[in-house]
């Protein structure tokens, strides 16, 4: 009885922390070409954000693992957008649309348009990774809890934070 009285307090003890702590809610939302950051509802610059965000080491990583695919995400786009140009512009001063052109010539135009979806999947991706990020450092994601289960020897408690 001591034991099940002394994890019910450490479970309330590991949580007093995170209830009575007042951190900011953040917020992140996606804009045309860059990403809108919101401290408790007003809008921030992406320095305060990530100022913020610091706090968190899990939320951190994740947030700069979602940055640098958004960043690629804009690269590869990029470049399948360039060479399309190219393509388009070439094709036309030969006059061989359709038909008439060659296989390599179909290769660069398939592979600028796979870059350019590529790219905006990998633009999409970056933005889950932040929103899951801004999830955690909101403590929306991971939720402390106790659990009374089945173990190997009978039955058990179970804390997660």
């Amino acid at each position: 009885m001591r034991y099940l009285l002394f994890l019910i307090a450490l479970f309330f003890v590991g949580n007093a922390n995170a209830q009575t702590e007042a951190t900011p809610q953040l917020d992140i939302k996606n804009g045309f070409f860059t990403p809108k950051f919101y401290i408790d509802g007003q809008r921030a610059n992406k320095w305060d954000f990530t100022y913020r965000i610091h706090e968190d080491e899990q939320a951190l990583r994740r947030f700069k693992k979602g940055a640098n695919l958004r960043g690629l995400g804009y690269g590869v786009g990029a470049l399948g957008a360039t060479m399309l140009i190219f393509e388009y512009d070439r094709r036309k001063e030969d006059g061989s649309f359709g038909r008439n052109s060659d296989n390599i010539a179909n290769m660069v135009l398939y592979t600028s348009w796979a870059c350019i979806i590529g790219g905006a999947g990998m633009y999409y991706r970056g933005h889950l990774w932040q929103k899951r990020a801004v999830e955690v450092y909101n403590g929306e994601e991971e939720q402390s809890s106790l659990h009374l289960g089945p173990t190997r020897d009978g039955m058990g408690l179970t804390l997660t934070f």
